[in-house]
């Protein structure tokens, strides 16, 4: 999208991966860290709903306000940063059943989640410097830490 391409090359992009956005994973683990319900148990984070990769690079786009077209080509011809697009026999989808039951957990809206994320990334180009000297810094930190002060917790 950066580089203004009016056409982006895709597979099939028929993968199904849950995804889980950096601040439900958050609230998620405090969650845990705060309950003695799930002591030994594995629990997964993640969003309720998946769609398919192609599915979440539209919504990419669309958050992007970008007009690029998705083409699909044989997997052979994908780049190597959109190989994740080509034909993919194996999904990776969990179940976050025990999350939501034990902890009372939910994720965001995947949508909604996609798009703040698009959002943060267009205002965080890379090479822009979060602190002023290349890197997360003090304001990057300060970011994250946000999350722990927000949800109660730090």
């Amino acid at each position: 999208m950066r580089a203004g391409r009016a056409r982006i090359p895709i597979g099939a992009a028929n993968l199904l991966w849950t995804r889980c956005h950096v601040d439900d994973v958050a609230t998620g683990v405090l969650a845990a860290l705060d309950s003695r319900a799930v002591a030994g148990q594995a629990i997964n984070l993640g969003e309720t709903s998946t769609a398919t990769i192609g599915t979440w690079f539209r919504q990419i786009l669309s958050a992007a306000g970008s007009s690029a077209e998705l083409v699909q080509v044989p997997d052979r011809a994908l780049p190597h940063d959109l190989a994740l697009s080509g034909m993919q026999a194996q999904h990776l989808l969990v179940s976050v059943t025990r999350a939501r039951s034990l902890l009372g957990w939910t994720a965001g809206d995947p949508a909604e989640r996609v798009a703040g994320s698009v959002r943060w990334h267009l205002a965080h180009a890379p090479g822009r410097r979060l602190d002023g000297h290349g890197h997360g810094g003090r304001r990057g930190r300060a970011r994250i830490a946000g999350v722990f002060v927000r949800t109660g917790h730090g």
